[in-house]
């Protein structure tokens, strides 16, 4: 008969493996009500049918094109962008159709597939680390905003997601993984990595920055002529684009981006990874705007330095002695900022050349800065006192409250297209007002050809038209303009005996019709205002 000791030494591991299995089953439940809860916001309003923008339209256009070999031809190869994007929406439109709800669906999909990809590989890290990391970026204004974008940014988030996620895997487990398991974690790290860089330029050259890295420290894979192989490989399709037509041609369809240098760069990083709040207004005074990302920032650095303790610490954080061996949540803190410090300083030297300082190309490094920002607690000292610990917790709670709030204030804005094509278009057929044939600009900028194209005005029969400089189109009525370019101004000043109108929009004047004053049809009625001409 055992003894009572013995009983009792049995009976206390029953209790622990029953406390540890309930802690587990907690984290778990905490996890997943985080994912779904972030899955509803994703959800909230996404299948509204809004008019398509300009970028999604050209996505649209190109994913209708009549073959494969049209499709590269006159859509991928001119364009800037690879071809992992287009050839997806094509098939996925040949199946669910060209609604805005369907082909906006796809983006939900990656973005819904980006949380569940974090949860999963962040299963061997601390619940408030799975937590943090599944918060900074469900809670992220461009993931939200990107979600229901018809364009590769979502799908971009989620590549980053795994190939990011399983690096990070791939270092934590150097010694503790079986082979079998760790060849398995390096294909899905070489295939997402891949993908990655036939998304988007920008992830290129992500996946590049890793994969060199790891030729010198050898971090994720040992081998490095396997990682020469796939370095090799991912330039394929870049020399394969810059060879397949005029550099210059390519490089005028990004002439738009307002050139920068450095700030530029760095104000589109922000913007696409911790933007904060935009400034505000106060009803007491609502023509000054206050700049309370400023303000905010500042505020969470005084509050962060003060939660690390001492200066001797901070200077251990930011340069770390490489005699000692790093803790696994600084090791990986400086492993993530290292690559994107590396990332950002190639842009900036490129950017002096050819402008890139577009807040959405850098969606690549919201998932490396979220796995770095759910780090951020366990680098801490553990002698903090509990007011320390209660500012740090102070200090990531106002970072993603505040993430949360420009979400919902961007999304807001969508219920009011930027420009409203898709009710031009519904007025331009249910009054037949282009039975004889509508005018729109005669130019060579490639987004007009590819507006013309795109479901909205099929089968709405366009003429071209040149204008000169007295900017006259009397005998080219009615005529459509349906880009931002400010060419409204221009011709509400020359032409006094026509109308503007524009749909509800909130660019002023950025699609926009001109009929004649005599015209028996009345815009204002079908859906249609007085053009806003902007000064």
């Amino acid at each position: 008969m055992p003894s009572k000791a013995g009983r009792t030494q049995s009976g206390g591991h029953v209790w622990v493996r029953t406390f540890s299995l309930l802690e587990a089953k907690r984290s778990e439940v905490i996890v997943v009500g985080a994912l779904s809860a972030l899955c509803l916001l994703i959800l909230q309003g996404r299948f509204a049918d809004y008019s398509f923008n300009a970028d999604e339209l050209f996505s649209l256009a190109a994913s209708r094109a009549a073959s494969w070999q049209g499709l590269f031809v006159h859509w991928i190869l001119p364009d800037t962008f690879p071809p992992l994007y287009p050839v997806l929406l094509k098939v996925w439109v040949a199946r669910f159709g060209t609604s805005e709800v369907a082909v906006r669906s796809l983006s939900v999909i990656f973005s819904l597939l980006s949380l569940v990809a974090v949860a999963l590989l962040t299963w061997d890290k601390s619940t408030r680390a799975r937590l943090l990391t599944l918060l900074f970026i469900g809670c992220s204004p461009a993931f939200a905003i990107y979600s229901q974008y018809a364009r590769s940014y979502a799908l971009m988030i989620f590549l980053s997601v795994v190939t990011t996620g399983a690096a990070l895997m791939l270092r934590r487990s150097s010694e503790s993984v079986p082979a079998k398991g760790r060849l398995k974690l390096l294909y899905l790290f070489y295939g997402s990595a891949v993908l990655l860089s036939l998304s988007h330029y920008f992830g290129w050259l992500f996946v590049s920055i890793v994969l060199a890295r790891n030729l010198f420290d050898r971090c994720l894979d040992r081998q490095r002529a396997r990682s020469l192989a796939v370095f090799v490989g991912i330039t394929a399709w870049p020399m394969l684009h810059v060879l397949s037509g005029s550099v210059v041609d390519k490089t005028q369809r990004i002439s738009w981006i307002v050139h920068r240098p450095i700030s530029g760069v760095w104000n589109a990083f922000l913007e696409a990874t911790i933007p904060l709040a935009p400034d505000v207004s106060f009803p007491w005074s609502p023509s000054v705007t206050y700049p309370w990302p400023l303000v905010l920032y500042t505020l969470i650095a005084v509050i962060a330095l003060y939660a690390i303790g001492s200066r001797r610490r901070l200077v251990r954080l930011l340069f770390p002695d490489p005699l000692l061996p790093l803790a696994e949540p600084a090791n990986e803190c400086q492993y993530i900022g290292s690559n994107v410090l590396l990332f950002l300083l190639i842009v900036m030297v490129v950017d002096f050349r050819t402008p890139f300082g577009v807040g959405r190309y850098f969606t690549v490094l919201l998932p490396p800065m979220a796995f770095l920002f759910g780090n951020i607690p366990d680098l801490m000292s553990p002698r903090q006192t509990r007011l320390q610990r209660w500012m740090t917790s102070s200090a990531l709670g106002m970072i993603l409250m505040a993430q949360l709030a420009t979400s919902h204030l961007e999304l807001s804005r969508l219920a009011l297209p930027n420009v409203d094509y898709k009710t031009l278009s519904e007025f331009m057929r249910s009054t037949g007002i282009c039975g004889e044939g509508c005018y729109r600009q005669d130019t060579n900028y490639f987004f007009h050809d590819a507006l013309a194209a795109s479901p909205y005005f099929e089968g709405i029969q366009m003429r071209k038209t040149l204008l000169d400089e007295t900017f006259s189109i009397s005998g080219a009525l009615p005529f459509i303009g349906y880009h931002r370019d400010g060419l409204a101004v221009q011709l509400q000043a020359s032409n006094p005996g026509v109308q503007c109108w524009e749909p509800q929009q909130r660019a002023k004047a950025a699609a926009f019709l001109f009929i004649d004053q005599r015209s028996p049809i009345s815009p204002g009625v079908n859906g249609l205002i007085p053009c806003r001409i902007p000064n």
